[in-house]
């Protein structure tokens, strides 16, 4: 009740501002989310009696941001968020929360400002939120990603929401240079405790030169530490990376070529701890493109040696959180065994996905990709990748085929080293654009992966021959305007051995894992999809999911479930 009277008070004195000073700026803004899930659970071969076979949740949400400019160089944005969880009667289940709060303006209008929650990034190997998915996926999941990827922060230009500072300026030139750009960022990672935990910060920034619209080059640094004083443990935390960029580029009328590289090393260090030793390491990356403009054709060349001990919580940080047990049925058949994460719970389990960097490299699962488990800085790689593919051809139609071969650069546990081959494909028809008289949608995409893990030794403990393969198709139909019937059909297949490395507090290696998989899952879904208009859609979702372990060491199971979802963006 405290909650919400503070609520009413904070829009009566923005009401209060605008109606006192006309020069100042206020209005109302957000989303709204209806959300209900119907799902019955059973298991493949035999009878369980323990599990719970139906489950029903769902939710309804509203974030209403308050938009204030004071001025015309200040801006403030505060978004509470009200949730209910269906369950929670009268009331009962309803909470407020403070989603997002933050300042930013201009100074002397040269610099750029913004204070409290802040989405940054700066280059895949310095601070980057890179994808969670390699397995593929059809359009009619989107919303389920969509909800996910906004209650997290994650926005399609990589970046990681943050609570900090962020200043950007530039200079201008008249000759030889065009512009000198600066950026700095500082957040806050780990409040002290005031005892045996210390304070913890992420800083950074980068300097980039425009020299034209041919060539820029620039420097970005990053680094992580532990604040001395703040609490009594005397050891403290530190990484540092630093690297440099270069991208040049050169257009004609019908062709646009591409240079780019990156290049730089990391240090990794906690001072005073005579258990740990510095590790240093460097990378390089270089990358080129060709374009044909009229088109759309491209082809992409990619080489990396990203070095065994380069570390970087910025770039590394995984979104999903491998080691936590879903939060959905967590267990199930007559054994009530802990139930593996799955493709679903990419779907729908909020509680999985990590919105923190980690100062070390985090749990992963190579059922769900392991030639680049924490993205394009993943240590201990070299190799290269090769793209080709057409963007928006007349509108019809769009593809990208790739092919990456990595190997490590050293061993682990071994002097005989891993190779990783990937092979991907994306493509989607515009149907209705190849047909003069037709003006509703008629969609269709399909896209595979395919990833193997190979190393070859004189021991037996050093061979290592895992795969994973997914495909998936989806098409969308427009039948009468708005209405929209939707189907998608995803799977995911692991097979092989493999050797994971178990680290310590510190990152370190010190021993290895077997891991062994047979696994087949999938989900078969149909939709309806309602347009209300472009900010506004409701969409019934019925899914099949089946998940089998082809070796019987774990329970096979299957879903029938049902959602129902309403957003709104106003």
């Amino acid at each position: 009740m405290r909650r919400l009277l503070y609520i009413i008070l904070l829009a009566g004195m923005f009401g209060g501002l605008h109606a006192q000073d006309t020069s100042r700026t206020v209005w109302l803004s957000g989303r709204a989310r209806g959300v209900i899930y119907g799902d019955k659970y059973a298991p493949q071969k035999g009878n369980d009696s323990i599990t719970p076979a139906r489950l029903n949740s769902g939710h309804t949400l509203v974030d209403l941001s308050a938009n204030i400019k004071p001025n015309d160089q200040t801006y403030i944005n505060a978004t509470v968020r009200v949730r209910n969880d269906y369950g929670g009667f009268w009331g009962g289940g309803v909470t407020f929360d403070l989603r997002q709060l933050y300042v930013k303006g201009l100074i002397s209008h040269v610099v750029r400002y913004q204070l409290g929650d802040i989405n940054y990034k700066l280059t895949p190997y310095t601070f980057y939120n890179s994808s969670e998915r390699n397995f593929c996926q059809p359009k009619i999941f989107d919303v389920y990603n969509n909800m996910l990827h906004y209650d997290m922060f994650y926005y399609k230009n990589n970046t990681w929401r943050q609570q900090g500072a962020a200043v950007d300026f530039a200079l201008q030139f008249s000759k030889l240079a065009e512009e000198l750009q600066f950026n700095f960022f500082a957040t806050r990672q780990n409040p002290t405790n005031f005892a045996n935990i210390g304070e913890r910060i992420f800083y950074g920034g980068n300097v980039t030169l425009l020299q034209s619209k041919y060539l820029n080059a620039g420097v970005n640094y990053a680094e992580m530490m532990d604040v001395a004083g703040t609490s009594s443990d005397t050891t403290l935390f530190h990484n540092q990376v630093l690297t440099g960029v270069v991208n040049a580029q050169y257009a004609t009328k019908d062709w646009h070529f591409v240079g780019k590289t990156e290049f730089g090393n990391s240090a990794n260090f906690i001072t005073k701890d005579t258990n740990y030793n510095r590790i240093d390491d460097y990378f390089y990356d270089f990358n080129g493109r060709i374009e044909n403009k009229k088109l759309g054709f491209f082809v992409d060349a990619d080489y990396k040696n990203v070095g065994p001990k380069f570390r970087s919580p910025g770039a590394q940080s995984l979104r999903f959180n491998y080691a936590q047990t879903p939060a959905f049925l967590s267990r199930y058949g007559k054994n009530q065994d802990t139930r593996p994460i799955s493709m679903i719970d990419f779907l729908r389990d909020a509680s999985l996905y990590n919105y923190r960097l980690s100062p070390t490299l985090q749990v992963y699962l190579p059922r769900f990709g392991n030639a680049q488990p924490y993205g394009t800085a993943t240590p201990n790689r070299k190799g290269y990748t090769l793209k080709v593919g057409q963007k928006a051809f007349k509108k019809w139609y769009d593809w990208e085929a790739s092919y990456q071969n990595l190997s490590e650069i050293v061993g682990q546990g071994t002097t005989a080293l891993r190779n990783y081959k990937t092979v991907r494909l994306n493509a989607e028809w515009h149907i209705s654009k190849m047909m003069k008289t037709y003006r509703k949608t008629i969609d269709l995409q399909v896209a595979y992966w395919n990833e193997n893990t190979t190393r070859k030794g004189n021991e037996t403990f050093e061979n290592v021959d895992f795969t994973n393969t997914s495909y998936s198709i989806g098409a969308e139909v427009e039948t009468i305007s708005r209405l929209s019937i939707m189907w998608g059909y995803m799977s995911l297949k692991s097979s092989g051995f493999e050797s994971v490395a178990i680290r310590n507090s510190y990152g370190q290696v010190t021993d290895f894992s077997k891991y062994g998989d047979n696994i087949s899952e999938s989900i078969n879904a149909f939709g309806l999809k309602y347009a209300f208009s472009e900010n506004s859609s409701l969409q019934f979702n019925w899914q099949h999911c089946l998940w089998t372990d082809v070796n019987s060491l774990m329970a096979d199971y299957q879903f029938n479930q049902f959602a129902l979802m309403y957003n709104l963006k106003f």
